[in-house]
């Protein structure tokens, strides 16, 4: 007889066979489900789900005191209802409701179009008119004001309505399908988590694992560069991408269909959530050259005939009633007739290189599509794509810029200089490419909202919050390419999505109770072309641009400010003590059953009508947290949050990758930046500091073995303070000081001085320095500069990692 030994104790063969069986008998035992949601019962037969986190079910096993008569029970996961499907939502960014070619649009959608084919398009789905405010209420169901983000989450105000934090008392629709046997993931834009908790030392809650997804890759921030971006996976900011032909929408497409082989490896009949934002078509508008050269010439014609075309385009697709009115030009937007052959010529190419992006976003979508087909999971899984989180976006002002940064800090530049500009970093060749941030003409988006009037911020009127939407499920929905007219609103998705997975939204989640839902799911109108609308209801508000829909009559009211102007003038007339009374706004009133457009105004003819949804407005703003007006613009206003008072901050070799919101705020005020080094006997260079790039931003470097500093006013001008004297071997501490000429006010200027060893060696003035913001999307690196360099003289060495050593590096604020 053979002798085995397991661990000390010699066994004869046989025994160790026994014992094998024995242990198989034992792991081969029944499991017990989690919760009668996990019985393979029909959904309509199980109890509504009061709690999340389900309790640990009890053990319906046995134990006795030896295993002779003991039954094992082994606890399993939360299993999903039978039959729920898989959920594939898309939300494409800073589009409208006339750019893809499925709805009329000259941007050719062909993903878009093949799934309208096979499931539903709706031309009545609305948005909030704002990034962050639409993500919000997708994702939870509820309307934005009430989750905290009556704005951006980049303009926090210190209000309910408005402070940028994710309520507990409202769980996601990721938390509640991961709590009901759902794998979840997030892939691209988020912008849903505070603007100074975007860092190492989190918190995590308001991130997107915190809010219920398994997974999350993508950015954190409203927007990024398509070839630089700064990335987070999980709980970690991971960083900028190597490689000389990264592009983010590639990268988001490979790792979304990754992990879509990898879930479905690990558990097949499990179904998946994954909401798919790759931030495209938001600005800066990075597509390859390839993609935008598709539309050489094709905008030639201008915006006005654009708009006028696929005005006639939807009416032939019949996305529109034959009785809608096409709304005419706002004086606000410049005619292309009255342009100069160059003008033209210069926005006919920022719309080519718009539509490329369009059509380059349909397609990364089209691989996503194309392998749940290939892996046999189409005809189960329910695709919900949303084409704009609001409508095309204004904020390129008049003339369209090659830094959107420009317009948010509120510093206009005539076509002129735009283009003296533009050649200046390569022409508009290089529009598209990664040295520009650029965004096109307002009018250009005002185009492409045909036939509504306005666009992105503008909540009144449905130019900024009436947006394609196509629902696509083979197992489900029969009406192949039908037509959906019914109001909807983007509050609405969340409880769809339940409703057909058939789970009922939790009472509590992690013991806190939970406010209702406060969408309608519109999976009645799967099987229903004339269904009765059951969304009669809904406010919309944004940056005071307001309005009120009740049963078919929409009251509107636009605050008097051109959406793309920020400069102090515009901001003057709205500031506490300026005397802005709402009530005073121009309010008018539309009946669209009967106008689809928004073209004829009914207030003066229906008096009562308007009084009724302008009392009703306010009725809403006060159950949802609207107030304070403008709440969002507080940041415009002084109003920031307290955690300016920090004044010292002190950063390590290694950090990098600090967000943009989290940098110390060196805006508007006098500061220094000291930094220890250690040079070595043969001198040293690279970056001490730097954040965010020639677009906008600071670097101080050596260089030749002279420090330098770098300071870029948005890109419009860039001005570099060199030391006198090379820099001294050992160690050896550098000091740049920034002196404001007036402190507090807006885009000072002062004067900017060199000290090593505290010996000055080198001084010279900035005219005008950034008001607001460097960036939108890059960081600040400590030892090198990440991504796209703020000097191109370094360029060629980027990341021009500094070659001595780095102690700390202390930044230190004077008053405002």
């Amino acid at each position: 007889m053979r002798l085995l030994r397991v661990g000390l104790v010699p066994l004869p063969e046989s025994a160790l066979a026994a014992c094998f069986i024995v242990c198989c008998g034992l792991f081969l035992g029944s499991r017990a489900p989690d919760s009668p949601a996990s019985e393979k019962a029909p959904a309509a037969s199980a109890p509504a789900v009061v709690d999340l986190p389900r309790s640990d079910p009890a053990f319906a096993g046995t134990a006795k005191r030896t295993l002779e008569g003991s039954k094992p029970v082994f606890p399993r996961p939360v299993e999903a209802p039978k039959g729920a499907p898989n959920v594939l939502l898309v939300l494409v960014d800073d589009a409208g409701f006339g750019n893809p070619s499925t709805f009329g649009g000259p941007c050719q959608t062909p993903t878009l179009s093949r799934l309208a084919s096979a499931g539903l398009r709706y031309n009545r789905f609305h948005v909030t008119a704002l990034c962050s405010p639409s993500r919000a209420a997708l994702l939870s169901g509820r309307n934005h004001h009430a989750l905290g983000f009556g704005s951006i989450s980049e303009f926090a105000g210190g209000w309910p309505g408005y402070n940028a934090t994710w309520p507990k008392s409202a769980a996601s629709i990721a938390r509640i399908l991961q709590g009901n046997g759902y794998s979840t993931a997030a892939f691209g834009k988020w912008h849903l988590t505070p603007d100074d908790q975007q860092g190492a030392a989190g918190p995590f809650d308001r991130w997107p694992c915190g809010l219920g997804f398994d997974h999350f890759y993508g950015f954190l921030g409203g927007a990024t560069g398509q070839y630089d971006p700064v990335l987070a996976e999980n709980n970690s900011i991971i960083g900028v991408p190597e490689g000389k032909d990264y592009y983010l929408p590639d990268d988001l497409t490979e790792r979304t269909i990754r992990w879509i082989h990898d879930q479905k490896a690990q558990s097949p009949d499990k179904p998946f959530f994954i909401y798919y934002s790759t931030g495209a078509t938001h600005s800066p508008h990075h597509v390859p050259k390839v993609w935008a050269d598709k539309y050489k010439g094709k905008f030639d014609q201008g915006w006005d005939k654009l708009r006028e075309a696929t005005f006639a385009r939807q009416k032939e697709l019949g996305v529109i009633p034959a009785n809608a009115k096409l709304t005419p030009r706002d004086p606000a937007f410049p005619a292309w007739d009255s342009l100069t052959p160059e003008e033209k010529a210069f926005y006919a190419r920022q719309m080519e290189v718009y539509a490329g992006f369009q059509e380059n976003t349909d397609h990364q979508v089209g691989r996503v599509v194309q392998a749940i087909e290939a892996m046999g999971q189409a005809d189960n899984t329910l695709i919900l794509f949303i084409w704009g989180d609001n409508g095309s976006s204004m904020e390129g002002t008049e003339t369209g810029t090659f830094n959107e940064l420009t317009t948010i800090t509120g510093i206009p530049l005539a076509p002129q200089q735009q283009l003296k500009l533009i050649d200046a970093y390569g022409g508009m060749d290089a529009w598209g490419g990664p040295l520009m941030q650029p965004h096109f003409s307002c009018a250009w988006a005002w185009a492409g909202n045909a036939p509504f009037q306005w666009g992105k911020q503008v909540a009144s009127h449905f130019g900024g919050t009436r947006n394609p939407m196509v629902v696509a499920w083979p197992a489900r929905i029969k009406d192949k390419g039908g037509l959906r007219s019914q109001f909807s609103h983007v509050i609405d998705v969340a409880p769809t999505i339940l409703e057909v997975a058939g789970i009922t939204p939790p009472d509590r989640v992690d013991g806190i109770p939970q406010m209702p839902i406060h969408g309608t799911s519109f999976a009645y109108t799967f099987d229903d072309a004339a269904a009765r609308e059951r969304h009669t209801q809904q406010y919309f508000e944004i940056l005071g641009n307001r309005a009120m829909y009740k049963d078919g009559w929409i009251a509107c009211a636009r605050l008097d400010r051109i959406p793309w102007r920020l400069d102090p003038a515009t901001l003057k007339r709205f500031a506490p003590g300026s005397g802005w009374d709402p009530d005073k706004d121009r309010w008018e009133l539309y009946n669209i059953e009967e106008d689809f457009s928004q073209s004829k105004d009914l207030a003066a003819g229906y008096p009562e009508k308007l009084r009724e949804l302008k009392e009703l407005f306010w009725s809403e703003a006060e159950k949802y947290h609207v107030t304070p007006l403008l709440g969002g613009m507080a940041p415009f206003f002084g109003l920031g949050p307290a955690g300016e008072a920090r004044t010292r901050f002190t950063y390590y070799p290694g950090t990098g990758n600090i967000g943009a919101g989290m940098i110390p705020p060196v805006y508007n005020r006098s500061f220094t930046i000291t930094a220890d080094l250690d040079v070595l006997p043969g001198g040293a260079e690279g970056v001490i500091v730097a954040e965010s790039d020639v677009m906008g931003g600071f670097a101080l470097y050596v260089q030749n073995r002279r420090l330098r500093y770098t300071y870029s006013f948005l890109g419009i001008k860039v001005d570099t303070l060199t030391a006198s004297e090379e820099l001294p071997t050992g160690r050896t501490q550098v000091r740049y000081e920034f002196t404001a000429d007036e402190p507090g006010k807006p885009a000072t200027g002062g004067r900017g001085r060199l000290f090593v060893n505290d010996r000055q060696v080198g001084e010279d003035r900035l005219e005008r320095t950034v008001p607001l913001r460097f960036t939108t999307y890059a960081g600040m690196d400590i030892g090198r500069d990440s991504g796209e360099p703020v000097s191109p003289s370094y360029r060629e060495k980027s990341p021009f990692a500094f070659t001595g050593s780095i102690g700390k590096v202390v930044f230190e604020l004077a008053p405002r």
